[in-house]
């Protein structure tokens, strides 16, 4: 049966990425960014206790252990599934006993680019650590138990919140609970960067101790006791960590039977809302209200065509898209970050610091670079319609532009009352329109001939991701890297204005606008002209088939 699900999961695979040429592409990239944590844990491991203080030598493989097992067990239910292509729910029918099922989904586990990175990593241990062919033995006893609490407690933290993960409001909040953690960990490390310093170095130490007590660490704290010849405690410090491995089989094995054995409710008591008359005239509940108002009154401002239109349903989506929102909030994050930075480090409260308003501005509409992966399969509407592509494209701007204004207004304001930059609030203001206009321009023309559909909120969490996130992944990195080459030169003449001579910072205004304008027409130019001979195209490149 372990055969039959290594067979199966190869297979699925191999069928995943012929004939999608993405899907390939992120498989090598994916391959090629796990190589880097494979390699940099493998030397972290293999380097022997003569070459590095006996601190590290021992609080290394605690760390290493720990932050692997927490991982596996957290970015599966973050929606990054553990196994994307086998649905325990999918073998229901079939006459598997639990044993069986659990065995080959194990084994269907274990092959991946993660898996293959975990073991390559843990296997530095096995060359800076044992001290004799006993002690090796217990080391390579000790890596076997890492990798089996990485792939059992996965597949039971999975497993067992299986059907939360499943619910609506379950995905918006782990979809915003991840951004807030991803921006959180991007805060504290430029945090720890810049007060390295007063940091004690008996902090780590204490973390060190404190981690090694529990069941990943003691792990790594029984690789220690192998490589100093003390077999007796190091077998005793894997005693824990098997009866952790023996609980997440047990807790896997009670989620797998209930799951695949009861009966799932689907719809629940819905709860009722008043509504006014205007309100069911209007075709909106009540909650729904507040969001509407603001949209209407947006809606005043925009052009009365098929431009303010495509406008104003893309502000919808991204009021209630909730990847949209998780961007929403780490752009609030990091608007915030920069004024408290500003408030707090004196060394970076100068009147200068206003153009990093400029700055944050062309960062948070990196977005616009796959704008119509939102609509999907619902593009056909727009192909139906008549009027010129063109301004689904200008619309679609306007939308991004619209949203993320207002923060750029705000920082760019606090920043100059907390440093006095007064004076380079107006070229702040046209760098913006510089660094969108060449943002916009190339996003313009990677949205329409290089389009990848925003996944669909899944009701199976193992399902349908496989290969679409790493391929656009890689898209999007290509396109940022050209995107830091378009605007390189007004970077460049920025610096060389504040470095070298100040007067070259009121040139730099009117040729910031200039250059953003010029790189949007052309953008916009070549992206108009190819998708009015190319809307089926576009259409079938954003279909459910691509989403899959």
């Amino acid at each position: 049966m372990v055969g039959t699900f290594v067979r199966l999961k190869l297979r699925l695979i191999r069928n995943g990425l012929r004939g999608n040429r993405f899907r390939g592409a992120g498989l090598i990239f994916g391959s090629l960014f796990a190589a880097q944590f494979a390699v940099a844990g493998f030397a972290a491991l293999a380097v022997p206790q003569t070459s590095r203080p006996a601190q590290s030598h021992a609080a290394i493989p605690v760390l290493i252990c720990t932050v692997l097992v927490m991982g596996w067990m957290l970015l599966p239910t973050f929606g990054f599934g553990l196994d994307e292509t086998l649905d325990p729910a999918r073998l229901t029918l079939l006459p598997l006993r639990r044993r069986n099922l659990m065995a080959g989904l194990a084994a269907a586990s274990a092959i991946g680019i993660a898996p293959v990175a975990t073991v390559l990593m843990l296997c530095g241990a096995l060359v800076g650590y044992g001290d004799g062919v006993l002690g090796r033995l217990v080391v390579g006893a000790a890596v076997a138990t890492e990798v089996a609490l990485c792939l059992v407690g996965a597949r039971a933290v999975t497993t067992g919140v299986a059907r939360l993960l499943r619910s609506r409001k379950a995905r918006d909040v782990t979809v915003i609970f991840l951004a807030l953690a991803g921006a959180t960990l991007g805060l504290a490390g430029q945090a720890v960067r810049f007060l390295a310093k007063p940091i004690a170095q008996g902090t780590a130490s204490r973390l060190v101790q404190v981690l090694g007590w529990l069941p990943p660490g003691m792990v790594g704290r029984a690789m220690v006791q192998a490589d100093g010849g003390h077999l007796l405690p190091a077998v005793g410090l894997l005693v824990p960590p098997l009866g952790l491995l023996a609980l997440f089989t047990w807790w896997w094995a009670t989620s797998l039977e209930r799951l695949l054995t009861t009966a799932e409710v689907s719809v629940g008591p819905r709860r009722r809302v008043r509504r006014s008359l205007p309100d069911i005239t209007r075709g909106r509940s009540a909650e729904a209200v507040p969001h509407a108002r603001m949209l209407d009154r947006v809606a005043r401002i925009l052009p009365k065509d098929r431009r303010g239109a495509v406008a104003l349903k893309d502000l919808r989506y991204l009021w209630r898209e909730p990847s949209f929102r998780a961007q929403r909030i780490m752009t609030t994050m990091f608007a915030v970050a920069a004024i408290i930075g500003a408030v707090v480090l004196r060394d970076l409260r100068r009147p200068e610091a206003v153009l990093v308003s400029a700055g944050l501005a062309w960062w948070f509409n990196l977005n616009a670079i796959n704008q119509f992966g939102v609509d999907r399969g619902a593009y056909w509407m727009n192909v139906v319609a008549a009027g010129d592509p063109r301004h689904d494209v200008i619309g679609k701007n306007l939308a991004v532009a619209l949203v993320n204004a207002p923060v750029f207004v705000v920082v760019a304001l606090a920043l100059a009352a907390i440093t006095g930059g007064w004076l380079y609030v107006p070229l702040a203001l046209c760098l913006a329109v510089g660094l969108l206009g060449a943002s916009f321009g190339l996003g313009n023309v990677s949205s329409v001939r290089l389009a990848q559909p925003m996944p669909e909120s899944m009701t199976n969490p193992w399902a349908g991701r496989s290969g679409q996130g790493c391929g656009t992944a890689l898209i999007m990195i290509v396109v940022l890297m050209m995107n830091f080459v378009l605007v390189s030169p007004l970077a460049a003449l920025v610096a060389i204005g504040l470095t070298v001579w100040r007067p070259l910072l009121v040139i730099a205004a009117p040729v910031a606008i200039l250059y953003g304008w010029v790189l949007y027409r052309l953008g916009l130019g070549i992206a108009s002209a190819w998708l009015r001979d190319h809307q089926p195209e576009l259409l079938e490149a954003l279909g459910p088939r691509r989403a899959a």
